[in-house]
């Protein structure tokens, strides 16, 4: 391969694409950090119900989710977090409950599209070094 002719950009070893995906995950990792206290407990929520839905033909993995099953799920998730509260007896001044189920539901699609790109990621990454022949 003639060198002098190849870009500037290009990579030899075809890892930069690793690194880029480990720089955007802890870029993430970071701003979640930065959430305000509040949301720290939604969030929290929200992952591990995401946690229980991670498996094959789940509906965060739909090619088009269906709004009412995010709704649902949504609902689920506020209900979860009013009985936390409840139970720690935390009395959290939460807005009225229309604007944090639309929070929630805002904070639960942004975590299925983390979801569904590092599964996509994986499964390119696999297909790259198993089925076009560089393995």
């Amino acid at each position: 391969m003639d060198y002098r002719k190849m870009p500037f950009f290009y990579d030899i070893n075809n890892n930069s694409g690793e690194y880029y995906q480990l720089m955007d995950e802890r870029d993430l990792q970071y701003l979640k950090e930065m959430y305000p206290k509040t949301t720290e407990d939604i969030q929290r929520i929200i992952e591990d119900e995401c946690d229980r839905y991670e498996y094959e033909g789940s509906l965060i993995f739909d090619s088009y989710p269906d709004k009412y099953s995010m709704l649902k799920l949504a609902d689920r998730i506020f209900d979860r977090l009013k009985i936390e509260n409840e139970v720690k007896k935390n009395c959290k001044n939460y807005p009225e409950e229309k604007w944090l189920k639309d929070m929630i539901t805002i904070m639960l699609l942004m975590e299925m599209y983390k979801r569904r790109k590092e599964r996509r990621d994986r499964v390119n990454i696999y297909r790259k070094y198993y089925f076009d022949g560089r393995y």
